[in-house]
């Protein structure tokens, strides 16, 4: 096997193995359980992580995170490069190498240095599904509560490239991976996440598949 494709292997899972939160590149303060797709904050401390595969080379791909509890509007779904450090206390957006949309609809990308939401999307709460579809070709993301409209606006649309928040000159435009915050505060934060392993509970747009 040669370089190249020891790369692909380590980054997209062989046909057939289920994609999962990561249990290597996650916060301390996160516990993994329902076959690694449910992430429990075990702590009051913000808790991220990713996906063990990430969206690569021009693919379509499309995920939904059940919200199971919310604290503070401090638990929702985001992306990351493959440089971001999961460690206690770091949230989903604080730093340049990930990306949080959080229920109060705040997206947020290097707040430590911007000190401010990049956009504002639609609010969800706990029980909400959040659908994600990213097009790696075009490096453009869309989030959206449940079936409601993609970034909170009635003209995007995934299926033909519009709208959409580009995130290449955020996080890059090389692997994209999923990923969450959760907090606990005195409540455990939780999410579950869908891959494609079982039926969507929302139908993807047209050209976006699972994992």
């Amino acid at each position: 096997m040669n370089a190249p494709q020891q790369m692909l292997m380590a980054r997209s899972p062989p046909v057939g193995v289920v994609v999962t939160w990561s249990p290597t590149f996650k916060s301390p303060d996160i516990a993994l359980s329902g076959g690694n797709l449910t992430a429990t904050a075990t702590s009051s401390s913000n808790a991220a992580g990713r996906a063990d595969a990430a969206v690569t080379s021009a693919l379509k791909k499309y995920w939904e995170i059940l919200i199971v509890v919310d604290v503070n509007t401090s638990v929702g779904p985001g992306l990351g490069n493959v440089s971001a450090a999961f460690i206690t206390d770091e949230w989903l957006g604080v730093f340049a190498t990930t990306i949080g949309y959080y229920s109060d609809g705040n997206v947020y990308h290097n707040w430590n240095v911007v000190g401010a939401p990049i956009a504002t999307y639609a609010g969800y709460a706990a029980g909400n599904r959040i659908c994600i579809a990213v097009d790696e070709a075009n490096t453009k993301v869309w989030f959206r509560v449940n079936a409601g409209n993609w970034n909170n606006s009635g003209a995007d649309n995934p299926a033909t490239n519009t709208g959409g928040l580009n995130y290449s000159g955020l996080i890059g435009s090389g692997d994209i991976y999923p990923a969450y915050n959760v907090q606990g505060n005195g409540i455990d934060g939780q999410v579950t996440a869908n891959f494609g392993a079982t039926a969507f509970t929302h139908t993807p747009p047209a050209g976006f598949t699972g994992f």
